[in-house]
């Protein structure tokens, strides 16, 4: 599988090599620029610090938690204080986050583009957008090796940038650029999200605030208002509706807990409709733990209808987002996939979607 892949990169990794070499026609390198679907801005400096701390499309930085905020910086949140205290020294914690691409990584973030243009150019145009800006991260906030987008940005962790050539990238770079195709196309974000049975919620969530302060967002899906309908085998259970949830399993940090993912818990929340809204139903166990009120009968409705490709399945666009990357390689005859029946059925449904 990996054979077939360095091969397939590395024939577009030299073209690209040769060709920017070559060209030296300013008309020649306009033409190319036009053909692109993709086109890669590097930003550093003042330009990537007010980048990191704006979210026009979906208000991460209106709605992440103080107790978040407090976990990513590695502090102790203290309720007392305000979240607008916290805030404010959280987005110059970001800004810091912030670092500089050395020549080389800038070469391979234009091999990249290239390699992208390559594998997407099959993709229905009006699901991409073209404009995508890189920043690179001294992975304050969530550790090495963490990928993500915001707006239309991918953030991208110094950590994989080492000794790194485009094989190394690209599944990853194709997952989060589903991202940002999923959150500038509503349309396309329905029509991925139903293949694997969510729809959007008609409605304000409202979270009992025991959980609503532990709440942690996904900054690649920071919407949590997509529903799945769960049933059991038993007619006697009625249908649910649920949404999953990534919350912290700690009130507070702690010192010996230092890593940001050793907070994360996932459970799917059982809702009702309430008052032109819906409720978000909770239990609570022993130690206090806010814990989701749905019977395990319901859970194997889950696994069925998100299908097994992919265990990243904490949001509807984290599942897509690994699938979008296995339709595209499959696409390209990058490599036979080893998926179940079911999971090549889920790629197939993703490609009609996809594909002109």
């Amino acid at each position: 599988m990996r054979n077939a892949l360095v091969i397939f990169l590395c024939l577009l990794v030299f073209s690209s090599c040769k060709r920017s070499k070559s060209d030296d026609s300013k008309e020649v390198s306009s033409s190319i620029d036009k053909r692109k679907l993709i086109n890669f801005e590097i930003l550093e400096g003042d330009a990537a610090k007010v980048k990191i701390i704006t979210d026009t499309k979906e208000g991460y930085f209106e709605d992440v938690r103080g107790l978040e905020m407090s976990i990513q910086m590695g502090k102790e949140w203290d309720e007392n204080l305000g979240r607008q205290e916290v805030f404010i020294e959280y987005l110059d914690y970001l800004q810091e986050d912030v670092g500089s691409f050395t020549e080389s990584e800038k070469k391979l973030m234009m091999a990249m583009e290239d390699t992208i243009n390559v594998l997407l150019k099959d993709v229905k145009k009006e699901w991409i957008f073209p404009d995508i800006y890189l920043v690179k991260l001294n992975t304050k906030c969530y550790g090495n090796g963490v990928y993500y987008t915001r707006d239309n940005g991918i953030y991208i962790p110094y950590d994989q940038l080492v000794d790194a050539r485009v094989d190394d990238l690209i599944t990853v770079f194709l997952h989060e650029i589903f991202h940002i195709m999923s959150r500038y196309s509503e349309s396309f974000r329905k029509e991925a999200y139903s293949l694997i049975g969510f729809q959007p919620v008609d409605g304000k969530l409202n979270f009992p605030k025991s959980l609503d302060d532990r709440i942690f967002l996904n900054p690649d899906g920071v919407d949590m208002a997509y529903a799945i309908t769960l049933e059991t085998d038993d007619p006697s259970n009625e249908p649910i509706q649920a949404i999953p949830v990534i919350h912290s399993n700690s009130p507070n940090y702690m010192e010996s807990k230092p890593s940001f993912f050793g907070y994360i818990q996932f459970d799917l929340f059982r809702i009702t409709p309430n008052q032109g809204g819906f409720e978000v139903h909770i239990g609570e166990d022993a130690g206090g733990m806010k814990s989701p009120d749905i019977d395990n009968l319901y859970y194997p409705s889950f696994f069925e209808q998100i299908y097994d490709n992919t265990q990243y399945i904490i949001h509807p666009d984290e599942i897509m987002a690994d699938n979008f990357m296995f339709a595209i390689f499959a696409k390209n005859n990058i490599y036979q996939s080893e998926f179940s029946e079911r999971g090549n059925q889920l790629i197939e449904r993703f490609q009609n979607l996809l594909f002109n």
